[in-house]
């Protein structure tokens, strides 16, 4: 922490949105729970017309970031469970869109 890449990667944000058409921010924080961000990324991508309202937030996130340009910052990683982590990121790895998912982490680096 303390270097400036949340400072930095908002002005990139700003810098960027006119790219894309759909902008996510989700602070992670310590407290990893994959269903909790989930419902916060729901929160943050418009409706689509005819989508289904009883569909768990995964099938509810792929429908309406089909064939959309997206950016998804996932921001202040404290941890790495790679099951919830497969879990959250499993809607964005379907479809045709153009996609950028910038993950700002507090972890060290595996060397």
């Amino acid at each position: 922490g303390g270097m400036g890449k949340t400072t930095f990667t908002q002005h990139i944000y700003q810098e960027v949105k006119s790219s894309f058409d759909v902008m996510i921010w989700i602070c992670v924080s310590l407290n990893f729970d994959a269903n909790r961000l989930a419902q916060e990324i729901l929160r943050q991508i418009p409706e689509v017309n005819g989508e289904k309202k009883n569909a768990i937030e995964e099938e509810l996130i792929e429908e309406r970031l089909k064939h959309k340009r997206f950016l998804l910052v996932l921001d202040d990683v404290w941890t790495y469970e790679e099951d919830e982590w497969k879990k959250l990121l499993a809607p964005f790895r379907k479809g045709e869109s153009k996609r950028l998912i910038w993950l700002l982490s507090r972890l060290e680096s595996q060397r």
